[in-house]
């Protein structure tokens, strides 16, 4: 098999990832979703993509705010005028970042 290079080292690189959810407090099945999560995703390149190493190199974990519905929340705080509330990124605000700057600021003022 091919050894495992990571990109910073000149070799190629895929990211693979998935979202699970679930709630504060569920630390250990997080842990076991996680793993099932790589396996899953050791097996799909082993049977994809035969020539590549299977066996990930570096695993991360990201934690991230999300709602019931997986909109954003933006909205002033009830009681004070100046002060905006704005999160429920689920997972992809930072893409939005910029705009969403700009209507909490324009809320607040």
């Amino acid at each position: 098999p091919p050894t495992p290079r990571p990109a910073a080292a000149g070799g190629p690189a895929a990211v693979l990832g998935r979202t699970l959810a679930g709630a504060a407090g569920e630390e250990e099945a997080a842990a076991r979703r996680v793993a099932e999560v790589v396996a899953s995703t050791s097996r799909l390149v082993r049977d994809s993509l035969p020539h590549c190493e299977q066996t990930p190199f570096e695993t991360q974990s990201c934690l991230y705010t999300s709602t019931c519905d997986h909109d954003y929340v933006l909205s002033r705080v009830p009681g004070h005028e100046r002060v905006v509330l704005a999160g429920g990124g689920s997972g992809h605000a930072f893409k939005m970042g910029p705009a969403l700057g700009e209507m909490a600021a324009a809320a607040a003022l």
